[in-house]
């Protein structure tokens, strides 16, 4: 709980400095229905995994899905270089 306690409202707080004036309630309604989203899907995913293993391979699985979003977010929104070189 105090993950969510500290990154719902960092999160939140960000949506809405990206959005222009006029879609920050728009931009509101969908952060807070896909975060309860979220936690429906995801409780009901952790779930049906913990009946067939045990909670610590849960919490491992979670950890790899965590750091998997993880990467995916900072290799999406890095910048491209500007140099000829093509591996970064």
């Amino acid at each position: 709980m105090f993950i969510r306690g500290v990154v719902q409202p960092i999160v939140q707080a960000w949506a809405l400095t990206l959005v222009p004036p006029e879609k920050k309630v728009t931009a509101n309604s969908m952060l807070l229905i896909f975060m309860g989203l979220g936690n429906a899907i995801g409780s009901v995913i952790l779930r049906t995994l913990a009946k067939y293993v045990d909670y610590g391979m849960t919490y491992g699985i979670s950890s790899i899905a965590y750091a998997a979003i993880l990467w995916i977010y900072i290799f999406a929104t890095r910048k491209k270089s500007v140099s000829n070189n093509p591996f970064i």
